[in-house]
């Protein structure tokens, strides 16, 4: 079973830029994709070892704000990305994250029914 199949929610294909800290207190800039309310993709060349605990600001641009989320490395692709588990599932932020895109999910289906026309 790979890890698509082991996901029990659905991922938005969105794409963020995320920066975090790695163990030696260094910051690094990725790109977070396919989230969810448990955890996200983040594509970087400066992946951690797989259950390094990790603290990343998601750069959400067309709000301007800031998502702060904890999270373990679930995987690591080295010089690729790695898949995080975000450790706070309750997060509110990243729900809200999640129900703004299906809102542009829904709009964009919208959009697309009504130009066919």
């Amino acid at each position: 079973m790979n890890g698509k199949e082991r996901r029990q929610l659905h991922r938005k294909p969105l794409r963020i830029e995320a920066i975090y800290q790695d163990s030696q207190r260094k910051y690094h800039r990725g790109t977070a994709r396919d989230i969810n309310v448990s955890g996200a993709y983040i594509e970087t060349a400066h992946t951690m070892e797989r259950g390094s605990i990790i603290h990343i600001s998601l750069i959400e641009s067309y709000r301007e704000r800031i998502i702060d989320v904890d999270g373990e490395v679930v995987h690591s692709e080295p010089g690729k990305g790695m898949g995080i588990k975000f450790t706070d599932q309750d997060n509110k932020e990243i729900r809200q994250l999640i129900s703004i895109i299906k809102m542009q999910d829904q709009s964009s289906l919208l959009s697309l029914s009504t130009s066919s026309f």
